[in-house]
């Protein structure tokens, strides 16, 4: 794999954007759990959730880069990732909560919300000691929501147009992906192997603990 294509991929499933990736295949599975017959009709809580999750913890990061705080935003050093951590998981913490008190967003997604807040956090530990990797524990963490999905009624099949598919065969697709950007990773040398382990323990834990909380369990 080439680094060119190791970047695109890095990019693609920057573990920010997870969140928003989530929330149209679950208004995909069903949009009626968000109270709306398609995918568009939910086009405000999908850029409600972009901004909260990605535009402003992106923003956020680029501000501290801009303030000398740290020198990339590529956060290669395991201290730089720090404040952009504290960040993030404020915005997490918040976005959870508006999600928890909402009926128009669904307790599959808050409980996925809620397990991202718990992944962060726990990341945020992990890299006092070592460099864990976010690209791993965020996939790991739509394949385990993608699993949980497949054993809940009326979220077990993907509907997109005339394409109907298993979600069960939606999360063999995200291992497939999860192992890519792993090999990307790695071909980055962003992370060494114990890193990416790492990360797809926090993801799939993170999950199964915020599924038992949020009761989809």
């Amino acid at each position: 794999m080439s680094k060119t294509v190791s970047h695109i991929l890095s990019v693609v499933f920057h573990p920010l954007l997870l969140l928003t990736y989530m929330v149209i295949i679950i208004l995909a599975i069903n949009p009626y759990a968000f109270g709306v017959n398609r995918v568009i009709g939910a086009l405000p809580v999908i850029l409600a959730i972009f901004a909260t999750t990605f535009v402003l913890p992106a923003f956020g990061t680029l501000m501290l880069k801009w303030l000398g705080f740290i020198d990339s935003v590529q956060l290669t050093d395991s201290k730089e990732r720090i404040g952009p951590f504290l960040i993030t998981g404020i915005l997490y913490l918040w976005a959870f909560r508006s999600m928890y008190q909402n009926d128009l967003v669904p307790l599959v997604y808050t409980s996925f919300m809620l397990g991202a807040t718990i992944a962060l956090f726990l990341s945020f530990f992990i890299n006092l000691f070592t460099k864990i990797s976010i690209h791993s524990v965020g996939i790991a963490g739509c394949t385990t929501l993608l699993f949980l999905l497949y054993k809940t009624p009326n979220f077990d099949t993907l509907y997109w147009g005339n394409i109907q598919a298993s979600v069960l065969l939606l999360g063999v697709l995200f291992i497939l992906i999860w192992g890519i950007v792993a090999v990307a990773r790695l071909q980055l040398k962003a992370h060494q192997p114990a890193d990416i382990y790492g990360g797809l323990m926090v993801g799939i834990a993170s999950q199964l603990i915020a599924a038992q909380i949020v009761g989809v369990l």
